[in-house]
């Protein structure tokens, strides 16, 4: 964003989510499973990355990895992790 003097400043927006039940219990049974097959250690790992996905997303939703999914409705972005 250009300012006066041309000084150029990073602007941090935050845009809220929402997750849907089934949402919340697909990440739920993900971490579930991953204790269960690969241990806590690994468990602990998955959650952090879920969690920086999460914040990545809040940041800016269309940045990559994002992908548009038009096919699966309007607005909609999937987010490979």
């Amino acid at each position: 964003m250009q300012i006066d003097g041309g000084e150029t400043r990073q602007v941090s927006m935050r845009f809220a989510l929402r997750f849907s039940r089934a949402c919340v219990t697909d990440i739920q049974r993900v971490l579930l499973y991953t204790l269960e097959q690969f241990g806590q250690w690994k468990h602990e790992q998955y959650k952090t990355l879920i969690r920086d996905a999460v914040a990545d997303i809040r940041r800016d939703p269309r940045r990559p990895p994002a992908r548009a999914r038009p096919e699966i409705g309007a607005r909609v972005f999937t987010y490979h992790i």
